[in-house]
């Protein structure tokens, strides 16, 4: 957990720094286990008349009523709850560490959130091989559930397929670029308009690793450039408690292994919308090790387009 010391580091910090207003996203693990820290901010920042706004990503399991009372200081734009379908492929993968299950306790907590507060609500639907069927087993379930704040927009489902970034162990259960592709044609196919239906893509913006404004700080006061760096200390560019950041550190994140210079990218037709893809997986591109930092885009918008045009065009 952040002390206290770190933690009027950081109100500090944000003070000085307050040029354009502040946007905070709350993350863990699970940031709900430091909530009376997260209000605490929130407090000293409301005290000191600092504008902000903020987001959280959770699990839900500990959105209790007592914390929704006080939600109000954190000033949130949205919550964001992740599920890996109902309570049969939920709760074999979210489980406490007693082994007791999770669904229904998230449901219940979602229902007092729309129920007791006018924030928004954003489902997270994780889906690998494993739980197939998990977003459209969610999309029914809130349907039959919220049907008003789906209507609204107040509640809205999203779809995440994990992909194998890392090598991990079960990196089999992972989504291909091809899987991606299979399932996004199948979705057109069958004239869904949901989460997991393409659209034209716009011009690819940068991630937060080259935005000199957006950081990441752990409870230690580490500063990061990337969600991914975090619990890495040798990637850190600064810490609060000695109020340094190296500017060196932050250039090379910024400008280094720049896309605009591999000669792939900049003849390849879908740059534009890729980007060049994420900069950590170009870092390991550089040294060599096995990665692949293409977007799907490269292998399936041909294919796609025909059936976005279909979907999205010709019925009108």
């Amino acid at each position: 957990m952040m002390s206290e010391s770190v933690e009027n580091a950081l109100v500090a910090f944000l003070e000085k720094n307050d040029k354009k207003g502040l946007f905070i996203n709350w993350f863990g693990g699970e940031p709900l286990l430091g909530f009376d820290r997260i209000l605490s901010i929130c407090e000293k920042l409301n005290d000191k008349e600092i504008k902000f706004k903020s987001s959280i990503v959770t699990n839900g399991s500990l959105l209790t009523a007592e914390k929704i009372k006080q939600l109000d200081a954190l000033h949130l734009t949205y919550i964001q709850i992740t599920l890996d379908g109902l309570a049969k492929d939920h709760d074999k993968r979210r489980y406490f560490k007693n082994g007791k299950p999770s669904f229904d306790i998230i449901i219940s907590n979602i229902s007092k959130v729309l129920s007791k507060t006018s924030i928004p609500v954003t489902i997270q639907v994780t889906v690998d091989h494993s739980n197939k069927t998990a977003f459209d087993d969610l999309l029914l379930f809130f349907q039959n559930t919220f049907p008003d704040c789906l209507k609204k927009k107040r509640l809205q489902i999203g779809c995440n397929h994990v992909r194998n970034r890392t090598d991990f162990e079960k990196k089999s259960l992972c989504y291909t670029h091809k899987d991606i592709l299979v399932e996004k044609i199948k979705n057109l196919q069958q004239g869904n308009r949901d989460a997991r239906t393409p659209f034209l893509p716009g011009l690819s913006m940068p991630c937060m690793y080259r935005c000199i404004s957006n950081l990441a700080i752990d409870p230690k006061g580490n500063i990061y450039r990337c969600l991914e760096h975090l619990g890495n200390p040798s990637c850190k560019i600064g810490n609060l408690l000695e109020g340094k950041i190296s500017l060196t550190r932050m250039a090379e994140m910024t400008f280094g292994d720049d896309p605009f210079e591999d000669k792939e990218c900049i003849q390849c037709n879908v740059f534009p919308i890729c980007g060049g893809g994420c900069p950590l997986d170009r870092i390991k591109k550089r040294k060599g090790e096995a990665c692949n930092c293409c977007s799907w885009y490269k292998v399936g918008l041909a294919d796609l387009l025909p059936y976005i045009y279909e979907n999205q065009y010709n019925k009108h």
